[in-house]
């Protein structure tokens, strides 16, 4: 499931793309939005199948190696605890994993070199020649398959590489769809047939989450962009950085329009956001600035928070 910060990430991209195109028809870009959400999970789906294709990279190394004219004692003889790992068999067995896979076009099969390159850095890696030799029971075949994305693929220039090219949508996608994948893995039983194959949204609050914060980030534009220029000093709101001022406008709708999510949780959010997306100095201006307006919000009672939004109050 899409996190909540990835969510914003998502918003923020595609507002971004609005306003610099002078508005427009909002229908057609909440489209771009629902595309690009399930780009990220396509890419889930796609990170869970390369765990299979590097089984059958495993798998046909070892079959080509018994074909040899003298093959050794090792090559009739291999170690196959890799393609024997239960927890990829199962993501094999899924019928959501399938499912999917049949009515996408999702595939490795233009990929091969790079899946291929990828398992020879998995093989010569030490934490596979740890799992091949120790015996660490269901907790390594689920470790060996967190090493691999987070020693492996996360840390892979080509991965990144191939990631850029392939789809815009998924730039600074690759960490939040391991942190899916992680997920699934871990709720992976042996003992059970099923794959909790994690849905797009957790919930529907995050479905409504979304749409509303990007529709009503743009109808309150202009109210937002009064109310930030009010606290900025010395500073002309057309001359301000442009990721600073969008990504403050989506807090403000945030803080305003969603009275269960904490003040706290909403302000550091969105300091996160700055000091990724815009300048150094953003995280501390975007700061100063919100804590302004969410006093300012508070005495007028635009701010309302109750149940879960109460929590951490500031």
């Amino acid at each position: 499931m899409v996190s909540r910060r990835l969510l914003r990430i998502k918003i923020f991209q595609i507002l971004y793309a609005y306003f610099t195109n002078d508005g427009g028809d909002v229908i057609k870009f909440k489209k771009e939005l629902n595309h690009s959400i399930n780009k990220t999970h396509e890419l889930y789906f796609k990170f869970l199948l390369l765990i299979i294709d590097f089984k059958e990279v495993a798998t046909n190394k070892i079959e080509n190696a018994k074909k040899k004219n003298l093959p050794s004692f090792e090559d009739l003889n291999p170690n196959t605890k890799f393609i024997d790992n239960p927890i990829i068999a199962k993501l094999e067995e899924s019928e959501a994993l399938a499912a999917y896979l049949k009515t996408t076009k999702v595939t490795w099969v233009n990929e091969t070199s790079l899946v291929n390159k990828l398992f020879k850095k998995i093989l010569n890696s030490d934490y596979y020649d740890k799992y091949m030799n120790v015996d660490g029971g269901e907790k390594a075949d689920k470790s060996i398959i967190y090493n691999i994305f987070e020693q492996t693929i996360l840390e892979c220039e080509d991965i990144t590489e191939y990631l850029e090219n392939d789809s815009i949508y998924w730039n600074d996608e690759l960490e939040f769809v391991i942190d899916m994948i992680i997920k699934t893995i871990k709720s992976v039983d042996v003992n059970s047939d099923r794959v909790d194959i994690l849905p797009l949204f957790k919930n529907d609050s995050d479905k409504k989450f979304m749409d509303e914060l990007f529709v009503k980030t743009i109808n309150n534009h202009d109210n937002n962009k009064e109310l930030i220029t009010k606290y900025i000093k010395n500073w002309d709101a057309d001359r301000l950085a442009f990721n600073d001022m969008l990504l403050m406008e989506m807090a403000i709708t945030e803080l305003t329009a969603f009275n269960d999510i904490p003040i706290r949780v909403t302000l550091n959010e969105y300091i996160e956001l700055a000091k990724y997306y815009s300048t150094k100095q953003s995280g501390g201006f975007v700061n100063g600035i919100l804590d302004k307006v969410i006093k300012d919000l508070k005495k007028t009672g635009e701010i309302k928070k109750s149940g879960m939004g109460l929590k951490g109050d500031i």
